[in-house]
Protein backbone atom coordinates (compact mmCIF):
# COMPACT_ATOMS: atom_id res chain seq x y z
CA UNK A 1 0.00 0.00 0.00
CA UNK A 2 1.28 3.31 -0.62
CA UNK A 3 1.74 6.21 1.53
CA UNK A 4 -1.05 8.37 -0.15
CA UNK A 5 -3.26 5.36 -0.26
CA UNK A 6 -2.24 4.83 3.62
CA UNK A 7 -3.63 8.36 4.51
CA UNK A 8 -6.53 8.24 2.15
CA UNK A 9 -7.52 4.47 3.82
CA UNK A 10 -6.88 5.81 7.61
CA UNK A 11 -8.59 8.94 6.69
CA UNK A 12 -11.77 7.09 5.97
CA UNK A 13 -11.33 5.26 8.73
CA UNK A 14 -11.31 7.69 11.18
CA UNK A 15 -14.47 9.56 9.05
CA UNK A 16 -16.34 6.41 10.06
CA UNK A 17 -14.93 6.36 13.59
CA UNK A 18 -16.47 10.45 14.01
CA UNK A 19 -19.68 9.17 12.19
CA UNK A 20 -19.93 6.39 15.37
CA UNK A 21 -19.28 9.09 18.13
CA UNK A 22 -22.87 8.39 19.92
CA UNK A 23 -21.98 5.26 20.26
CA UNK A 24 -18.64 5.96 21.67
CA UNK A 25 -20.38 8.00 24.08
CA UNK A 26 -22.59 5.47 25.39
CA UNK A 27 -20.11 2.66 25.31
CA UNK A 28 -17.75 5.22 27.38
CA UNK A 29 -20.80 5.55 30.32
CA UNK A 30 -21.53 2.29 30.15
CA UNK A 31 -17.40 1.30 30.72
CA UNK A 32 -17.31 4.51 33.53
CA UNK A 33 -20.83 2.83 35.10
CA UNK A 34 -19.21 -0.99 35.66
CA UNK A 35 -16.39 0.53 36.82
CA UNK A 36 -18.16 2.30 39.70
CA UNK A 37 -15.38 4.74 39.38
CA UNK A 38 -17.43 7.94 40.60
CA UNK A 39 -19.43 5.81 42.82
CA UNK A 40 -20.32 8.09 46.22
CA UNK A 41 -19.36 11.33 44.38
CA UNK A 42 -22.04 13.62 43.02
CA UNK A 43 -21.28 14.01 39.57
CA UNK A 44 -24.49 15.05 37.34
CA UNK A 45 -25.19 12.70 34.39
CA UNK A 46 -25.31 15.77 31.92
CA UNK A 47 -21.85 16.72 33.27
CA UNK A 48 -20.31 12.76 32.48
CA UNK A 49 -21.98 12.59 28.92
CA UNK A 50 -21.14 16.33 28.19
CA UNK A 51 -17.42 15.69 29.12
CA UNK A 52 -17.57 12.21 27.42
CA UNK A 53 -18.77 13.86 24.14
CA UNK A 54 -16.49 16.50 23.95
CA UNK A 55 -13.51 14.64 24.42
CA UNK A 56 -14.15 11.74 22.12
CA UNK A 57 -14.73 14.12 19.73
CA UNK A 58 -11.63 16.36 21.03
CA UNK A 59 -9.52 12.60 20.51
CA UNK A 60 -11.01 11.82 17.08
CA UNK A 61 -9.49 15.17 15.41
CA UNK A 62 -5.62 14.77 17.68
CA UNK A 63 -5.52 11.35 16.38
CA UNK A 64 -6.49 12.70 12.40
CA UNK A 65 -3.89 16.05 13.10
CA UNK A 66 -7.16 18.13 11.93
CA UNK A 67 -6.77 21.73 14.38
CA UNK A 68 -9.14 21.67 17.06
CA UNK A 69 -12.01 23.96 17.34
CA UNK A 70 -11.93 26.57 19.67
CA UNK A 71 -14.42 24.90 22.22
CA UNK A 72 -12.49 22.28 22.35
CA UNK A 73 -9.09 23.43 22.76
CA UNK A 74 -8.53 23.83 26.68
CA UNK A 75 -10.70 20.67 27.28
CA UNK A 76 -8.14 18.76 29.19
CA UNK A 77 -7.11 21.69 31.63
CA UNK A 78 -11.15 22.67 32.26
CA UNK A 79 -11.85 18.86 33.01
CA UNK A 80 -9.08 18.33 35.23
CA UNK A 81 -10.09 21.83 37.12
CA UNK A 82 -13.73 20.98 38.01
CA UNK A 83 -13.02 16.99 38.66
CA UNK A 84 -10.72 18.74 40.73
CA UNK A 85 -13.30 21.08 42.54
CA UNK A 86 -15.65 18.34 43.06
CA UNK A 87 -13.18 16.52 44.97
CA UNK A 88 -12.75 13.42 42.72
CA UNK A 89 -9.69 11.62 43.45
CA UNK A 90 -6.81 11.57 41.09
CA UNK A 91 -6.51 7.56 40.61
CA UNK A 92 -10.14 7.67 40.30
CA UNK A 93 -9.73 10.52 37.69
CA UNK A 94 -7.17 9.18 35.43
CA UNK A 95 -8.36 5.60 35.68
CA UNK A 96 -11.77 6.97 34.40
CA UNK A 97 -9.38 9.08 31.52
CA UNK A 98 -7.84 5.63 30.30
CA UNK A 99 -10.91 4.19 29.75
CA UNK A 100 -11.35 6.43 26.55
CA UNK A 101 -8.34 3.85 24.99
CA UNK A 102 -10.45 0.85 25.26
CA UNK A 103 -13.54 3.00 23.92
CA UNK A 104 -11.49 4.68 21.16
CA UNK A 105 -9.88 0.98 19.72
CA UNK A 106 -13.34 -0.93 20.13
CA UNK A 107 -14.86 1.85 17.85
CA UNK A 108 -12.01 1.65 15.43
CA UNK A 109 -11.81 -2.45 15.53
CA UNK A 110 -16.02 -1.80 14.65
CA UNK A 111 -15.09 1.23 11.79
CA UNK A 112 -12.74 -1.55 10.19
CA UNK A 113 -14.90 -4.33 10.16
CA UNK A 114 -13.50 -7.19 7.77
CA UNK A 115 -10.86 -5.23 6.31
CA UNK A 116 -7.05 -6.34 7.01
CA UNK A 117 -6.09 -4.70 10.13
CA UNK A 118 -2.41 -3.62 8.69
CA UNK A 119 -4.21 0.50 9.15
CA UNK A 120 -4.74 -0.37 12.45
CA UNK A 121 -1.63 -1.33 13.22
CA UNK A 122 0.45 1.16 11.54
CA UNK A 123 -1.63 3.99 14.13
CA UNK A 124 -1.72 2.43 16.40
CA UNK A 125 0.72 5.16 18.14
CA UNK A 126 -0.76 7.50 17.03
CA UNK A 127 -4.00 6.62 19.39
CA UNK A 128 -2.25 5.96 21.87
CA UNK A 129 -0.24 8.91 21.92
CA UNK A 130 -3.30 11.26 21.35
CA UNK A 131 -5.07 9.15 24.88
CA UNK A 132 -1.60 9.90 26.62
CA UNK A 133 -1.21 13.69 26.21
CA UNK A 134 -4.88 14.18 26.98
CA UNK A 135 -4.44 11.81 29.78
CA UNK A 136 -1.15 13.98 31.44
CA UNK A 137 -2.99 17.72 30.18
CA UNK A 138 -6.34 16.78 32.67
CA UNK A 139 -3.61 15.07 35.81
CA UNK A 140 -1.70 18.43 35.27
CA UNK A 141 -4.88 20.80 35.47
CA UNK A 142 -6.08 18.81 38.41
CA UNK A 143 -2.93 18.86 40.37
CA UNK A 144 -2.60 22.87 39.81
CA UNK A 145 -6.07 23.48 40.81
CA UNK A 146 -6.03 20.97 43.76
CA UNK A 147 -3.11 23.10 44.75
CA UNK A 148 -5.16 26.08 44.48
CA UNK A 149 -7.75 24.98 46.37
CA UNK A 150 -6.05 23.55 49.03
CA UNK A 151 -4.56 26.88 49.88
CA UNK A 152 -7.43 28.40 51.00
CA UNK A 153 -11.37 27.29 51.93
CA UNK A 154 -12.38 27.14 47.92
CA UNK A 155 -12.04 23.04 48.04
CA UNK A 156 -14.76 22.93 50.82
CA UNK A 157 -16.92 25.46 49.01
CA UNK A 158 -16.29 23.99 45.90
CA UNK A 159 -17.37 20.34 46.87
CA UNK A 160 -20.80 21.62 48.41
CA UNK A 161 -21.50 23.89 45.42
CA UNK A 162 -20.80 20.36 43.61
CA UNK A 163 -23.50 18.75 45.66
CA UNK A 164 -25.95 21.64 45.31
CA UNK A 165 -25.67 21.21 41.10
CA UNK A 166 -25.88 17.54 41.25
CA UNK A 167 -29.14 16.97 44.21
CA UNK A 168 -31.49 16.68 41.73
CA UNK A 169 -34.94 15.98 43.66
CA UNK A 170 -32.78 16.05 47.25
CA UNK A 171 -32.05 19.67 46.15
CA UNK A 172 -34.23 21.51 48.99
CA UNK A 173 -32.41 19.54 51.84
CA UNK A 174 -28.83 19.40 50.47
CA UNK A 175 -29.38 23.19 50.59
CA UNK A 176 -30.07 23.69 53.75
CA UNK A 177 -27.39 21.25 54.69
CA UNK A 178 -24.60 23.07 52.71
CA UNK A 179 -25.89 26.87 53.47
CA UNK A 180 -23.49 27.31 55.78
CA UNK A 181 -20.54 26.10 54.03
CA UNK A 182 -21.34 27.84 51.39
CA UNK A 183 -21.76 31.08 53.31
CA UNK A 184 -24.81 31.47 51.99
CA UNK A 185 -28.14 32.09 54.22
CA UNK A 186 -30.35 29.24 52.53
CA UNK A 187 -33.88 31.62 52.59
CA UNK A 188 -31.95 34.56 50.70
CA UNK A 189 -32.98 35.80 47.66
CA UNK A 190 -29.72 35.05 45.19
CA UNK A 191 -28.42 36.87 41.85
CA UNK A 192 -26.87 34.58 39.03
CA UNK A 193 -25.19 35.43 36.31
CA UNK A 194 -24.07 33.36 33.17
CA UNK A 195 -21.11 34.64 30.29
CA UNK A 196 -19.87 32.03 27.51
CA UNK A 197 -16.09 30.94 27.85
CA UNK A 198 -15.25 33.59 25.28
CA UNK A 199 -16.06 36.34 28.36
CA UNK A 200 -15.17 34.06 31.25
CA UNK A 201 -11.82 36.14 32.02
CA UNK A 202 -13.54 39.42 31.69
CA UNK A 203 -16.08 38.62 34.11
CA UNK A 204 -13.67 37.50 36.37
CA UNK A 205 -12.29 40.54 36.41
CA UNK A 206 -14.98 42.83 36.84
CA UNK A 207 -16.36 40.84 39.36
CA UNK A 208 -12.72 41.21 40.90
CA UNK A 209 -12.37 44.93 41.11
CA UNK A 210 -15.41 45.07 43.20
CA UNK A 211 -14.63 46.95 46.28
CA UNK A 212 -17.35 46.06 47.83
CA UNK A 213 -15.72 42.64 48.79
CA UNK A 214 -19.21 40.69 48.64
CA UNK A 215 -18.83 37.07 48.89
CA UNK A 216 -19.79 34.95 45.57
CA UNK A 217 -19.36 31.44 44.56
CA UNK A 218 -17.97 31.09 40.50
CA UNK A 219 -18.51 27.71 38.46
CA UNK A 220 -17.17 26.81 35.62
CA UNK A 221 -19.01 24.60 32.64
CA UNK A 222 -17.80 23.44 29.65
CA UNK A 223 -19.86 26.79 27.81
CA UNK A 224 -19.05 29.12 30.17
CA UNK A 225 -19.20 30.43 33.90
CA UNK A 226 -21.46 31.04 36.45
CA UNK A 227 -21.37 33.73 39.26
CA UNK A 228 -24.08 33.13 42.29
CA UNK A 229 -24.33 35.62 45.60
CA UNK A 230 -26.75 36.81 47.57
CA UNK A 231 -29.09 39.61 46.54
CA UNK A 232 -29.58 43.25 48.24
CA UNK A 233 -32.08 44.86 47.81
CA UNK A 234 -31.30 47.97 44.78
CA UNK A 235 -27.76 46.50 43.92
CA UNK A 236 -27.06 44.52 40.61
CA UNK A 237 -24.48 43.30 38.30
CA UNK A 238 -26.09 44.99 35.58
CA UNK A 239 -24.12 47.92 36.20
CA UNK A 240 -21.09 45.79 36.33
CA UNK A 241 -21.13 43.97 33.56
CA UNK A 242 -22.45 47.03 30.98
CA UNK A 243 -20.09 45.80 29.00
CA UNK A 244 -20.19 41.94 29.03
CA UNK A 245 -22.72 40.05 27.41
CA UNK A 246 -24.64 36.93 29.56
CA UNK A 247 -27.60 35.52 31.15
CA UNK A 248 -28.79 37.17 34.55
CA UNK A 249 -31.41 35.89 36.43
CA UNK A 250 -31.82 38.98 39.21
CA UNK A 251 -34.11 37.60 41.66
CA UNK A 252 -33.90 33.69 42.86
CA UNK A 253 -35.64 32.91 45.96
CA UNK A 254 -33.65 30.62 48.41
CA UNK A 255 -30.57 28.26 47.98
CA UNK A 256 -32.60 25.62 46.76
CA UNK A 257 -33.74 27.82 43.43
CA UNK A 258 -29.98 28.51 42.08
CA UNK A 259 -29.46 25.51 40.44
CA UNK A 260 -32.47 25.88 37.86
CA UNK A 261 -31.63 29.78 38.15
CA UNK A 262 -27.89 28.82 36.82
CA UNK A 263 -29.27 26.44 33.87
CA UNK A 264 -32.04 29.21 32.70
CA UNK A 265 -28.81 31.99 32.86
CA UNK A 266 -26.91 29.75 31.23
CA UNK A 267 -29.63 29.69 28.53
CA UNK A 268 -29.90 33.44 28.53
CA UNK A 269 -26.19 33.53 27.74
CA UNK A 270 -25.95 31.38 24.75
CA UNK A 271 -28.83 33.03 22.76
CA UNK A 272 -27.36 36.91 23.98
CA UNK A 273 -24.33 37.23 21.70
CA UNK A 274 -23.68 40.67 19.87
CA UNK A 275 -27.15 41.37 20.22
CA UNK A 276 -26.78 43.25 23.83
CA UNK A 277 -23.55 44.52 25.41
CA UNK A 278 -24.44 43.87 28.77
CA UNK A 279 -26.49 41.40 30.37
CA UNK A 280 -30.01 40.11 29.11
CA UNK A 281 -32.90 38.72 30.82
CA UNK A 282 -35.32 35.66 29.99
CA UNK A 283 -37.90 38.50 28.49
CA UNK A 284 -35.07 39.16 26.30
CA UNK A 285 -34.24 36.09 25.02
CA UNK A 286 -37.79 33.77 25.75
CA UNK A 287 -38.32 33.38 22.01
CA UNK A 288 -34.81 31.85 21.55
CA UNK A 289 -34.84 29.69 24.56
CA UNK A 290 -38.79 28.52 24.10
CA UNK A 291 -37.78 27.58 19.82
CA UNK A 292 -34.92 25.73 21.38
CA UNK A 293 -36.96 23.85 24.13
CA UNK A 294 -40.18 23.22 22.20
CA UNK A 295 -38.49 22.38 18.86
CA UNK A 296 -38.30 19.07 19.48
CA UNK A 297 -41.65 18.91 20.07
CA UNK A 298 -43.07 20.77 17.98
CA UNK A 299 -41.03 20.44 14.81
CA UNK A 300 -44.12 21.53 12.57
CA UNK A 301 -44.51 24.82 14.49
CA UNK A 302 -41.20 26.28 12.80
CA UNK A 303 -41.31 24.50 9.17
CA UNK A 304 -45.22 25.79 8.74
CA UNK A 305 -44.91 28.91 9.88
CA UNK A 306 -41.61 29.88 8.70
CA UNK A 307 -40.68 27.75 5.71
CA UNK A 308 -42.55 30.20 3.42
CA UNK A 309 -40.74 33.17 4.38
CA UNK A 310 -37.07 31.32 4.37
CA UNK A 311 -37.16 31.42 0.65
CA UNK A 312 -37.53 34.81 0.57
CA UNK A 313 -34.31 36.57 -0.36
CA UNK A 314 -32.46 38.12 2.51
CA UNK A 315 -32.67 41.32 2.63
CA UNK A 316 -37.14 40.61 2.23
CA UNK A 317 -36.81 38.51 4.90
CA UNK A 318 -34.98 40.88 7.36
CA UNK A 319 -37.43 43.48 6.71
CA UNK A 320 -40.02 41.10 7.43
CA UNK A 321 -38.87 39.52 10.11
CA UNK A 322 -37.99 42.40 11.80
CA UNK A 323 -41.20 44.44 11.68
CA UNK A 324 -42.81 40.96 13.27
CA UNK A 325 -40.25 41.78 16.09
CA UNK A 326 -40.70 44.91 16.76
CA UNK A 327 -44.95 44.67 16.49
CA UNK A 328 -44.55 41.85 18.88
CA UNK A 329 -42.61 44.29 21.22
CA UNK A 330 -45.47 46.79 21.62
CA UNK A 331 -48.54 45.69 19.50
CA UNK A 332 -48.86 49.23 17.98
CA UNK A 333 -48.54 50.26 14.19
CA UNK A 334 -47.82 53.51 14.78
CA UNK A 335 -44.60 53.39 17.35
CA UNK A 336 -43.09 50.00 14.76
CA UNK A 337 -43.82 52.64 11.99
CA UNK A 338 -41.65 55.33 13.92
CA UNK A 339 -39.20 52.68 15.11
CA UNK A 340 -38.12 51.27 11.41
CA UNK A 341 -38.81 55.13 10.01
CA UNK A 342 -41.31 53.62 7.66
CA UNK A 343 -44.61 54.97 6.88
CA UNK A 344 -47.99 53.30 8.69
CA UNK A 345 -49.22 51.73 5.98
CA UNK A 346 -45.70 50.11 4.97
CA UNK A 347 -46.04 48.30 8.14
CA UNK A 348 -49.62 46.60 7.66
CA UNK A 349 -48.90 45.47 4.24
CA UNK A 350 -45.35 43.69 5.65
CA UNK A 351 -47.58 42.02 8.36
CA UNK A 352 -51.00 40.97 5.78
CA UNK A 353 -47.98 39.53 3.55
CA UNK A 354 -46.64 37.85 6.99
CA UNK A 355 -50.00 36.80 7.51
CA UNK A 356 -50.12 35.40 4.08
CA UNK A 357 -47.33 33.61 3.96
CA UNK A 358 -47.02 31.86 6.91
CA UNK A 359 -50.44 32.16 7.86
CA UNK A 360 -50.06 34.00 11.41
CA UNK A 361 -51.84 36.72 12.30
CA UNK A 362 -49.30 38.69 14.87
CA UNK A 363 -52.26 41.13 15.78
CA UNK A 364 -53.75 38.77 17.31
CA UNK A 365 -51.84 37.38 20.99
CA UNK A 366 -51.72 33.55 20.45
CA UNK A 367 -50.42 33.48 16.26
CA UNK A 368 -47.61 36.10 17.93
CA UNK A 369 -46.67 33.84 20.19
CA UNK A 370 -46.33 31.07 17.75
CA UNK A 371 -44.42 33.44 15.31
CA UNK A 372 -42.09 34.30 17.97
CA UNK A 373 -41.42 30.94 19.11
CA UNK A 374 -40.85 29.73 15.66
CA UNK A 375 -38.95 32.96 14.30
CA UNK A 376 -36.78 32.13 17.48
CA UNK A 377 -34.81 35.64 17.48
CA UNK A 378 -34.45 37.73 20.29
CA UNK A 379 -36.17 40.60 20.82
CA UNK A 380 -35.02 44.40 19.46
CA UNK A 381 -33.09 45.33 21.76
CA UNK A 382 -34.34 48.74 22.49
CA UNK A 383 -37.42 47.72 23.21
CA UNK A 384 -36.45 45.19 25.94
CA UNK A 385 -37.32 44.83 29.60
CA UNK A 386 -35.32 46.99 31.84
Amino acid sequence: MSTVQEANTWAKLLERLSADRSTLVEDFLARLTSTHLYDGYDLAQEDLRRAATDTIEMLILQIGGVPLPAHLKNLPARLGERRARQGVAREVLLEAVRLDFRVLWSGLLRANGDRPADILVLHTEDVLTAVERYISEVQAAYLDELAALNRDSRVEISRAFSRLLAAGDDVATVANEVASVLRFRADAEFEVISVTVSDAERARRTIAADKSGRHFISWDFDDGTTFVRERISGTSWTTAFRHIPGGLVETTPGLQNVPSAIELARAIARHTGALNPGLSTEADVWPCIAHERLGPFLPGLHSHAVAAIDELPQPDRDRLVDTVLQFCTNGSIKETAETLFCHRNTIVNRLLRFHDLTGLDVTIPVDAARALIAIGTPLPAAHRSS
